[in-house]
């Protein structure tokens, strides 16, 4: 409310106008204080088992670095000592350790434990992780019994096999009852049916409901039905196929030296070669995928390695007794993970923590396919029936044919091996179960 008289209105309308100004400011709040930035943040580590094998435990190491400079020391505790296995800058804030004690070797079937400390320059401990426990492989036993179960009639053939189970498992090829094709053979734990929709040389799949077949076409089965997708068919018979995902497969050809990938809408190919053909397929995630190229009877391979972003040459075979050097042929490859690989073909060979070794043992016949489930349950196999288990310590032969039939395809479960294959008058499939 204004009050003003003629001769003083306007002096009294500036007067009130400046006293406003001037109270203002008392009613308005405190101002907020900034934030108080000397409190330093707390630097943290812990550690958890990645793997372990018969004689290794692989031990990974992630921590904060907001208070440089500082490092990390892990320890491997047996009984009442302790000793430090690594030392590294806190710097690396994501990394694995892998403890086979110096070359040495862990004891087979031994729980170890493990912490890590976290020091500052002077040695000081500013944090120290939860300890984790890991307790190496045992071997396994390399002893089976064996059942040959013969299908179909003349130039019937197995090529491919995959399960998720002992009892779903699904064998491929071409079978011929009463002159009808089944392409397709699911064992439900009870019995054989038989596909006629599907067929193919080999297989990979994610779960019971998403299986991959590849051979003259690519098909995927959903749990109900299978389905051919046509960009991946039409580019001639295929011969190895593996996958991440749906959305992520890879697949060999037969008859051309070219590598395809399949991305849930298209196909590309993503690698090519002058001779070599891509025998097989492996890999342990999206990042980390091997494909061995490889030419019969030749010792030089390839064996081409996926980053995620870009393929280059992982490993190319060599001569013979140079430390390191793997020789070819080689016609299939496994993947356990980062550290643990195996090729065979000639011999086998392993790669663990980035070093190549074996070669010494040598099978009667050149091994086709490798696979496994573990360190120690690994099984290598011949096309002339000669399959050999490795129990993480020794190669054991474990079967022999004996009468004349080819072995193709190779799957392994804890206790049981499912090989397929054919001779002259029809196709058979090998199921040894682990005593």
């Amino acid at each position: 409310m204004w009050f003003i008289c003629s001769e003083t209105g306007t002096v009294l309308k500036y007067f009130l106008f400046f006293f406003i100004l001037l109270i203002i400011p008392s009613c308005k709040d405190d101002p907020i204080a900034p934030p108080d930035n000397t409190q330093q943040k707390k630097d943290t580590v812990t550690v958890s088992v990645e793997d372990a094998t018969l004689r290794s435990v692989t031990i990974n190491i992630k921590t904060t670095n907001y208070n440089p400079p500082a490092w990390i020391n892990l320890y491997r505790v047996v009984g009442p000592y302790q000793n430090v296995i690594a030392r590294y800058p806190a710097n690396v804030s994501d990394t694995s350790i892998y403890d086979d004690n110096a070359g040495l070797g862990l004891t087979i079937n031994y729980l170890y434990k493990y912490y890590a400390a976290l020091t500052d320059s002077s040695g000081k401990i500013k944090d120290t992780s939860p300890t984790v426990e890991a307790r190496t492989l045992d071997t396994t036993s390399s002893n089976y019994t064996w059942e040959l179960i013969s299908v179909g009639e003349f130039t019937s053939e197995l090529k491919g096999v995959w399960g998720s189970s002992d009892n779903d498992m699904w064998v491929f090829g071409g079978v011929y009852i009463d002159n009808k094709f089944y392409g397709g053979i699911h064992w439900d734990g009870y019995k054989w049916d038989f596909d006629s929709t599907v067929g193919g040389n080999a297989a990979h799949g994610f779960s019971k409901d998403n299986i991959w077949v590849c051979g003259g076409g690519v098909f995927n089965y959903d749990g109900t039905s299978w389905k051919r997708y046509e960009q991946l068919s039409g580019i001639g018979p295929k011969i190895s196929i593996w996958g991440s995902s749906s959305n992520d497969i890879y697949v060999g050809i037969e008859f051309a030296p070219k590598l395809y990938h399949w991305d849930g809408q298209q196909r590309t190919e993503v690698l090519s070669e002058n001779d070599r053909l891509f025998y097989d397929i492996a890999g342990f995630s999206a990042t980390e995928v091997y494909a061995l190229a490889s030419r019969t009877a030749n010792v030089e391979d390839r064996i081409y390695f996926f980053d995620g972003s870009t393929w280059s040459i992982s490993k190319e075979t060599g001569i013979a007794g140079i430390p390191g050097n793997i020789i070819g042929p080689n016609y299939s490859i496994w993947v356990k993970n980062s550290n643990e690989i195996y090729v065979a073909g000639r011999r086998i060979y392993k790669r663990i923590n980035n070093i190549w070794s074996g070669g010494d043992f040598i099978p009667s016949s050149d091994i086709i396919k490798i696979r496994g489930t573990n360190s120690n349950n690994i099984v290598a196999m011949s096309a002339n029936g000669s399959i050999y288990h490795y129990n993480g310590s020794t190669w054991k032969l474990i079967h022999t044919r004996e009468t004349f039939y080819v072995l193709w395809g190779l799957f392994v479960t804890e206790n049981k091996i499912y090989c397929v294959g054919y001779d002259t008058y029809n196709a058979k499939i090998l199921i040894g179960t682990k005593q």
